[in-house]
């Protein structure tokens, strides 16, 4: 699908919550970029458990036809973050293309860590669950949910760095790093056409979506955080449509970013009433606070994935409100509590959230 001049979606089914992932083909003049690529049924079954009919490598090829591009001068694939929906057919189109990958050095780093030691990894996650308060049977169930990464090539890769331009025939994509969802994720903004690549950092889905294995905290302390600073920089931009890699077209960009922050806001709210009588672990947070608009509790999430996503945003929200002053924690039995600390005012946490590379 045509979305502007030299911009062009497929929607590629994959089996997941999420439906499908948005492919995008950048083309002008001799240039011709491809940004996330798609998830291969074969693996994507393996790690999900649910077949696909649809072979997400032809309607890749197909994209290309409709930009009336020949894929094998394909100039580079273009990562918003490393995780399989995205770069699932990154090896297969290298070896068709040679085409460079382009992406952050941050998704190398964390990347790195996630197909690193999986003893280690696996350690360290258990830990993180046993701390936070999981019975045994569910932190059994979330160390079996255990995703399967795919290491990121270490050959023909460009590294891209927060600011960077890339030129696409008369088009100049700026590169915007936005933390949060990963630590390296970023997004490509076009400013004279004010359209905004946003890969999963900002979704037509009023909510915010982080995928934090627990082995990255020691990476990412404060991914909500880093999340909201990296939105205060999308705020800046002057951006009128966001193209996500999940779900519609955004024609209003900033009325979705209003959106979010208000989210963010409800669920702070909802993390420190539940603080007011006693302290309370991760778990014990997560089973007292409303889901899907208060119409579940948290036990009762009928996609066990989503209900594990909710567990890491009850964590990370309390991180982000530590960092705000409103909350600390406090150890017994081995396990974590949270606490509040009598403060009535945080200090805002969406400050940069750079690191050395």
């Amino acid at each position: 699908m045509k979305i502007a001049d030299g911009v062009y979606m497929v929607s590629n089914p994959i089996p997941s919550y999420m439906r499908t992932i948005n492919c995008y083909l950048l083309a002008d003049g001799v240039d011709c970029y491809l940004v996330d690529t798609g998830w291969p049924p074969e693996t994507a079954q393996a790690e999900q458990g649910n077949p696909t009919k649809y072979d997400g490598w032809q309607l890749i090829m197909q994209l290309f036809t409709e930009a009336g591009r020949n894929p094998e001068q394909l100039s580079g694939i273009i990562l918003t973050h490393y995780h399989p929906d995205h770069m699932g057919y990154v090896r297969r189109l290298q070896q068709y293309t040679h085409a460079p990958l382009l992406l952050s050095n941050y998704e190398v780093q964390e990347n790195a860590i996630l197909c690193g030691d999986r003893q280690r990894r696996d350690a360290d996650t258990l830990r993180w669950y046993s701390r936070n308060g999981l019975p045994t049977e569910l932190r059994e169930r979330c160390m079996q949910l255990n995703i399967r990464y795919e290491p990121i090539p270490d050959h023909r890769v460009q590294i891209l760095s927060d600011g960077q331009h890339i030129r696409i025939g008369q088009m100049d994509w700026e590169v915007v790093w936005t933390p949060g969802h990963t630590w390296g994720h970023i997004c490509l903004f076009e400013r004279s056409r004010g359209i905004v690549l946003t890969g999963d950092h900002i979704l037509p889905f009023n909510r915010t979506i982080f995928v934090s294995e627990p082995c990255l905290y020691g990476l990412r302390a404060n991914p909500l955080g880093a999340y909201l600073w990296s939105l205060d920089r999308m705020a800046g931009i002057d951006a009128k449509i966001g193209l996500a890699a999940h779900g519609e077209v955004m024609d209003n960009f900033p009325a979705t970013l209003a959106k979010l922050l208000s989210h963010t806001d409800r669920r702070y709210a909802d993390i420190l009433d539940v603080l007011q009588d006693t302290g309370k672990t991760v778990y014990e947070i997560a089973c007292s606070i409303p889901w899907m608009g208060g119409r579940v509790h948290f036990l009762d999430i009928p996609r066990f994935f989503d209900l594990w996503m909710a567990l890491i945003d009850t964590a990370n929200h309390i991180y982000s409100l530590q960092a705000r002053g409103l909350v600390e924690p406090y150890h017994r039995d081995r396990l974590e509590y949270w606490q509040l600390t009598g403060r009535e005012e945080g200090c805002y946490d969406g400050i940069d959230p750079r690191i050395p590379v």
